[in-house]
């Protein structure tokens, strides 16, 4: 557990296509996909609003104690904050304000989302803003101006002022130059924030899955941020000439096992507690050409959510593609075939042990409110990060937080003789117990 004795007032730290195979080392995500991110498509496609994050409504789910890991989720202003189990995350992103050349912000989306600030903090999340720049030449001019940075850090900081991050997320190719001088503007923020509005501020970025070119130098990218996440999908999407996988973790030339062990090999080593692996949840749909994985494809008809699909193939049957490690359902309508390619809990489960096998900070997802009312995503999440956690002793009530309320309840077990009150387990219940307990709290475990 992420487990840290806080502060005296405040507390917080924590078989089906066999053949397929052969086409899988076919196909590989075009880089088409440059141009376009499900981040970019979905915001355009909610570009009207509403505003659906600050609308909050009773969380369903058990409490768990806090995750052993990282849990970093986006949560975009058209979702649903209704159905999120906030003890399970650790980090939560609001996208998104608009950055322009000039270091002023646009399309504040409502910003501050008051009540979900609120909810987030009391259940121990650390909040960053997003911020976000999808066209090139724009990120380039900003970064590479000096009065424009300068600006943003002026404008961005009353909108940050209660909150305890900031997350970049600049897309697009990087031919003109622009990730090279992401380094030193994260430098630059994160110095700023830190000396202007919280010692503890925290500057993210998101980072593309496959590192075109190798215009981004990520392990510099990784020196500077607090956290990279790795976008971990749009391996195949609107841009793709057939059908594929959002996050294959295996097969192919592209895929989620190839990212981490190539495009970010140097992050891994160097700083894995860094790096969060982003999941999707969502999928795609296309019209294709045949009904075989793979196909060709006729049309993108947009991004499914997980709830959606979830709901989808209790009617169409479940396929599971043994090249990607991921699920499909496909059926046929007015005589065209329509392909879904998604993610469930068997295909992120995969994902979540291949992060955290290397050591990783953790995982993600992109995005928040698409697994609608269905428990599925939060109970593997409990299953994986939290349920295989190391207890720790000073957590007497287990809540994922060290604190004097584990004190009061250790205090009153020892007053009581209660067994639980036997710190050391040795059969006795006696001030080598208090005094066990008491170091272990000093110690933050």
């Amino acid at each position: 557990m992420r487990l840290t004795r806080r502060p005296l007032f405040a507390f917080r730290h924590l078989a089906v296509f066999v053949a397929s195979c052969a086409l899988a080392c076919l196909a590989t995500p075009s880089r088409a996909q440059l141009a376009d991110s499900v981040h970019l498509r979905d915001a355009s496609a909610h570009a009207s609003g509403p505003t659906l994050a600050d609308q909050l409504a009773p969380s369903f789910g058990p409490r768990a104690a806090k995750p052993c890991w990282t849990v970093f989720g986006y949560l975009p202003y058209w979702s649903s904050t209704s159905n999120i189990r906030w003890d399970l995350l650790t980090h939560l992103a609001c996208f998104s304000v608009g950055l322009n050349a000039s270091g002023t912000v646009s399309n504040t989306i409502g910003w501050p989302w008051n009540a979900t600030i609120n909810t987030a903090k009391a259940n121990g999340v650390r909040i960053h803003l997003v911020v976000t720049s999808f066209d090139p030449t724009t990120t380039r001019n900003f970064l590479n101006s000096t009065t424009a940075r300068n600006a943003f850090i002026n404008n961005i900081r009353p909108l940050v002022a209660n909150i305890d991050g900031i997350n970049l997320d600049f897309e697009g190719a990087g031919t003109n130059g622009w990730p090279s001088l992401v380094p030193g503007f994260i430098q630059q923020l994160r110095a700023a924030m830190r000396a202007q509005v919280k010692p503890d501020f925290e500057v993210s970025i998101a980072t593309p899955a496959v590192n075109w070119n190798s215009s981004w130098p990520l392990a510099s990218v990784a020196a500077q941020a607090d956290q990279l996440f790795l976008m971990g999908y749009d391996y195949y999407g609107s841009f793709s000439t057939t059908t594929g996988p959002s996050a294959p973790l295996t097969g192919g030339s592209f895929n989620i096992t190839n990212s981490l062990n190539n495009d970010y090999a140097a992050v891994v080593t160097q700083h894995p507690k860094k790096l969060i692996l982003g999941m999707p949840w969502y999928g795609n749909q296309w019209i294709t050409s045949t009904n075989a994985p793979y196909s060709t494809v006729i049309s993108h008809v947009g991004s499914v959510t997980f709830a959606t699909a979830q709901t989808n193939v209790a009617t169409y049957g479940r396929l599971f593609d043994l090249a990607s490690q991921t699920p499909l359902y496909r059926w046929q309508s007015s005589g065209q075939w329509n392909q879904v390619w998604y993610d469930d809990t068997m295909s992120l489960g995969r994902k979540i042990d291949a992060a955290t096998t290397r050591g990783l900070a953790g995982v993600g997802m992109w995005a928040l409110g698409y697994q609608g009312s269905r428990p599925e995503l939060w109970d593997l999440l409990e299953q994986k990060l939290v349920d295989t956690c190391p207890r720790c002793p000073a957590d007497f009530n287990d809540d994922g937080f060290v604190d004097f309320t584990d004190f009061d309840a250790f205090v009153t077990a020892f007053e009581a003789g209660a067994t639980g009150a036997d710190f050391n387990a040795d059969g006795f219940i006696d001030f080598t117990d208090f005094d066990a307990f008491v170091a272990a709290f000093e110690a933050g475990c």
